[in-house]
């Protein structure tokens, strides 16, 4: 970044920032889903070595213990409110951040670029671990909608670098066909 950034610059390093820390949380959640996965064949294996004496690698998978397989273990997917606390922290979100910031981290963070201002009001409070009344949600977005950063479309609301040129990919209505 130079030394006088503009406020384009500072925006492209916070997507580049928020490109990076999904890639993170994706990783995390690979590797503890693999870490899950041997720690499921881990617990078999020492659990056949009881019943069945020592168990290495070289008998782990052979014929000597018969037809029988392991139960497959499948942990149930996680909670909503699971899901929430791990976009919190894979985030470093505290509950102290700012409403504004945390309206640009939602419409960031969701793969479909339009949201309603309730979903938003919902996202918020969950990340802020209170309540944001729709009485603080709106003038919040008016004056986002104000200073560029985000576009309104009645009650959707997308930022305005992921919607592009909104006028342009609005549909027209073709009275003439």
């Amino acid at each position: 970044m130079t030394t006088n950034p503009t406020l384009s610059d500072v925006k492209a390093r916070l997507a580049e920032i928020a490109e990076e820390r999904e890639g993170i949380a994706r990783r995390e959640t690979a590797l503890a889903a693999e870490a899950n996965e041997l720690s499921i064949a881990a617990h078999v294996l020492e659990r056949m070595a009881t019943r069945s004496g020592p168990v290495d690698d070289k008998t782990a998978g052979s014929s000597q213990h018969g037809s029988q397989s392991a139960p497959k273990v499948v942990s149930p997917p996680p909670t909503e409110k699971e899901q929430w606390e791990k976009f919190k922290l894979s985030r470093g979100i505290t509950g102290k951040e700012s409403t504004d910031s945390l309206i640009l981290l939602c419409l960031k963070s969701v793969s479909y670029p339009w949201q309603t201002s309730a979903d938003l009001q919902k996202w918020v409070s969950i990340l802020k671990g209170r309540e944001v009344p729709m009485s603080t949600m709106s003038p919040t977005l008016s004056n986002m909608k104000g200073s560029g950063l985000i576009i309104r479309d009645g009650l959707k609301v997308a930022l305005a670098e992921r919607a592009g040129n909104f006028e342009t990919q609005k549909p027209e209505l073709a009275l003439n066909s």
